[in-house]
């Protein structure tokens, strides 16, 4: 089964002026992170939105997952996850991640990893990010005009990794 997959990348996702009455205090990380954890309960990925979203949060509040260069992976291993898959978006413009080089996003992609999963997740955030630190690896995603180009550059991504 693939990690990547067509219908979990999202092409120019766009944040939403905060004009939350029950929440003003919300961000742009966490409108996202929110809209994440929404598509993979759509995709019936994870059996608990709480439980998925509350780890996302918990982990970016103990430390960033922008690991710099514009780009963010956060992750989350838990028994409400079904299957490992990564949600891809390609942001219409940057937003804060607090990232460990203070540069605002423009790639984030979220890892979700079944509890049963020990090792073989560790080696894809690390090959993730090892293709991230090529400034042509970045420029080529980041450059990219659809939402098919993106899917064929995390494939080839994926294949290289062979989970």
């Amino acid at each position: 089964m693939s990690i990547f997959t067509p219908d979990l990348i999202i092409h120019g996702w766009k944040t939403i002026p905060n004009k939350n009455q029950f929440d003003p205090s919300i961000t742009e990380k966490q409108q996202c992170l929110q809209s994440i954890v929404k598509l993979l309960e759509s995709k019936n990925i994870i059996s608990d939105y709480n439980t998925i979203y509350n780890k996302l949060v918990e982990r970016e509040n103990a430390m960033s997952t922008g690991i710099g260069n514009q780009i963010a992976i956060p992750h989350v291993r838990d028994e409400a996850i079904r299957s490992f898959r990564a949600v891809v978006y390609l942001l219409d413009k940057e937003m804060d991640f607090n990232s460990i080089d203070n540069k605002k996003v423009k790639l984030v992609s979220c890892f979700v990893i079944p509890i049963n999963n020990k090792s073989g997740y560790i080696k894809v955030l690390s090959k993730v990010s090892e293709f991230f630190r090529n400034p042509d690896n970045r420029s080529q995603v980041f450059n990219e005009k659809t939402k098919e180009g993106l899917y064929k550059i995390f494939r080839r991504l994926e294949d290289e990794i062979q989970v």
